[in-house]
């Protein structure tokens, strides 16, 4: 950029030179030395010109993953979640039981969170499952049809062994309060405010299972049900069931965590007492 300098009066015109950082106090010259720089392709660190990295979901995590383009698995979604959990693994200070990131499924992700609360050995993990079809294909949308054994078979070859971890399926149907819709929703929502319920006047020991303590208020539905096979491959798995009583209400079946060993901790209950000492 070029200075402004005054007229000269020997040559009856501006001489020009480049411009110093001592010109910037005089008017005629700042004035001339601003400008605007648009920042482009993101909103908050979201990508908007993109719908599931807008919204920070698994699609976007599964899509980063799959496109080097995209940043693989240094992407931004999968960063933004593993920075995140980074900071809770090394900060002592917080204090809590419970963690979920309610619909990431992703292993990039989850594998992560499993690793954090093995470290920290002082909070539960509730993880949503991945979910799979016929094809043995990962399914995104709901309202595709869900293989039970493929489903199970994928989960139990990741051979998570930690007390620290619990899952729940399949997901429920709630009723949405702003606008009075029902929407299907992420299990560990509604387990966790399960939980929170069932602590609420009685001791963390008791199981929050089964048709009474394990109710699910909430949920006017489920994804699917579950018929007593299926019930049995969760089960078989360490997937904890949500199956629907006679009069219409869900429940969550069973209490157990992902430890293959280790006797009663094996219960989330038990595993809880353990926390809270």
């Amino acid at each position: 950029k070029l200075a402004i300098s005054p007229i000269d009066p020997l040559l009856g015109y501006r001489p020009m030179r480049f411009l110093r950082v001592d010109d910037l106090p005089y008017v005629d010259t700042s004035n001339y030395c601003r400008f605007v720089v648009p920042f482009f392709g993101g909103f908050d660190g979201c990508n908007i010109f993109d719908k599931n990295q807008h919204a920070l979901n698994d699609d976007a995590i599964r899509q980063e993953v799959e496109d080097l383009n995209q940043g693989g698995k240094s992407g931004p979604t999968v960063s933004s979640y593993n920075e995140v959990l980074g900071l809770i693994e090394t900060e002592t200070e917080l204090d809590f039981q419970f963690l979920a990131i309610p619909g990431i499924r992703h292993r990039q992700v989850t594998d992560t969170a499993i690793d954090v609360a093995e470290e920290r050995k002082n909070l539960l993990y509730i993880m949503d499952v991945e979910k799979f079809n016929s094809d043995n294909l990962l399914i995104s949308a709901s309202g595709e049809n869900i293989d039970i054994t493929n489903t199970v078979e994928n989960f139990s070859s990741r051979m998570i062994d930690s007390t620290y971890v619990a899952t729940f399926f399949p997901d429920p149907q709630v009723t949405l309060t702003e606008s009075a819709t029902s929407a299907i929703v992420p299990s560990s929502t509604v387990v966790m405010e399960s939980f929170i319920k069932n602590d609420d006047g009685t001791r963390i020991w008791d199981p929050t299972a089964g048709p009474e303590k394990g109710l699910i208020s909430r949920a006017i539905g489920l994804e699917f049900k579950l018929d007593e096979i299926e019930e049995s491959k969760l089960f078989g798995a360490r997937i904890n069931g949500i199956s629907t009583v006679k009069n219409g209400g869900n429940y969550i079946v069973s209490q157990m965590n992902l430890g293959r060993s280790g006797g009663d901790t094996r219960m989330i209950s038990v595993r809880r007492v353990l926390l809270d000492l």
